[in-house]
């Protein structure tokens, strides 16, 4: 007969405890993420709006990853939350295991098609960004010690080593940016927006927090971005739909309008920028140039963006209800290449980009895609039936917004048969 000590209770519970606490974590996370500022997680909007007891579901799963196996998508590791390239053939990813919530990151060569483990930290990661040039990833994370109530914290990793520097943050949810140059991060403290070098180990105010109090909002950070020249900064704050933003310059500051997002922000060039604009299940992909002092809409009325860059390779991706889209700028046009998924990253040399769809990694040519497009018509065929049969079937309707949201995919993937 097992008897339990006090101590054991109380430990029993405590670990009890942070696993409601991490669980409850993740579920708020996914669906706080379509309008916090939270880099990708794999994003399942089917979850959303269908009733996950729904036949439909396992045959729409099952036709997504038909459309990637189409596609001759390269299948690298399973329940991974976050990846970003680290050179023209590695790939850097975390996978995580829940439970006991420890993530394991690892180093995937695509050319050779081999990964090997690199290092292992407890907690739930939120956000996860990879510098240019691969010298280190910094994330975001919740984490819960000595029984308490998850906390957030930045981290930074520099890639393959053991060394892991932590900071205490308010926030589990994306505040900081990486240069382009791929040396530092740059955050909010409590003296301002300072940068950290991580090779140096120390920290530089660069911007006072007097600069930027016009558009602070309350419990919401600051977040920087530099211009890749550095003579530019747009400066974001806000969250639920509510953003102030401006743009610091060596011959003064502007208001910017519009910007509803605080973390898909991408510099394209030392005079624009890539933002998310509109509202909750309407927004778009807009590119705002200063001098012009105009802004364009490359996509509208997306139920989610994931925007993202290679600076290397000049590649814009984001997503249009699901489907991946590209963009080559300057001057190039938007191109829906018919593979759903998240958390889009191309590679330097932008050959291939990395993807996540139901957690699974796949590493995507785009060229390859093009040229088994006959194919990939077949299974796209084999979705929009789902969508259709689900459209009839209001018992697998999880709330009053299905409807819209099939209609949107139905429209979608017609889009693509055409």
């Amino acid at each position: 007969m097992l008897i339990l000590t006090r101590s054991r209770l109380k430990r029993r519970r405590i670990r009890r405890r942070n696993k409601l606490g991490i669980a409850a974590v993740v579920c708020f996370f996914v669906v706080a993420a379509l309008t916090l500022d939270a880099a990708a997680r794999d994003i399942d909007l089917d979850e959303i709006y269908i009733k996950k007891s729904s036949p439909h579901m396992a045959r729409l799963a099952v036709g997504k990853l038909d459309v990637c196996e189409s596609a001759g998508a390269i299948f690298v590791d399973r329940d991974v939350a976050f990846a970003g390239w680290v050179s023209g053939a590695e790939l850097f990813y975390i996978r995580e295991f829940s439970p006991p919530d420890v993530n394991i990151m690892y180093l995937y060569n695509a050319r050779i098609r081999v990964r090997r483990e690199l290092h292992r930290i407890p907690g739930v990661i939120t956000a996860a960004k990879t510098a240019c040039g691969g010298r280190f990833a910094a994330m975001k994370r919740f984490i819960s010690k000595n029984g308490r109530l998850p906390v957030g914290e930045t981290l930074i990793y520099r890639i393959g080593s053991n060394d892991v520097r932590v900071f205490p943050r308010v926030t589990a949810f994306l505040d900081f940016d990486i240069p382009m140059e791929g040396n530092s991060i740059i955050h909010e403290t409590s003296r301002g927006l300072e940068e950290f070098t991580v090779d140096g180990g120390y920290s530089t105010v660069r911007i006072k927090k007097d600069m930027y109090t016009d558009i602070a909002q309350a419990n919401a950070p600051v977040v920087a971005y530099y211009s890749p020249d550095r003579r530019s900064t747009l400066l974001v704050s806000g969250g639920g739909g509510s953003y102030s933003a401006k743009v610091l310059g060596r011959s003064g500051s502007f208001r910017v309008g519009g910007i509803t997002s605080a973390g898909e922000i991408c510099w394209l060039d030392d005079r624009t920028f890539a933002y998310r604009s509109g509202s909750t299940g309407n927004f778009s992909v807009s590119i705002y140039t200063i001098g012009a002092n105009s802004a364009t809409t490359l996509m509208r009325n997306s139920m989610h963006t994931g925007i993202s860059y290679a600076p290397q390779s000049r590649q814009l991706a984001f997503l249009k209800d699901g489907i991946i889209c590209t963009y080559s700028h300057p001057g190039g046009k938007t191109v829906m290449t018919g593979i759903e998924g998240d958390d889009v990253n191309f590679s330097p040399s932008g050959v291939v980009f990395s993807m996540i769809l139901y957690k699974k990694l796949f590493v995507v040519s785009p060229a390859a895609a093009r040229k088994n497009r006959i194919d990939m018509q077949r299974k796209w065929d084999v979705v929009l039936q789902a969508y259709r049969e689900l459209r009839n079937d209001g018992k697998s309707w999880e709330n009053d917004y299905s409807l819209d949201y099939i209609n949107r995919k139905i429209n979608v993937y017609s889009g693509l048969m055409r």
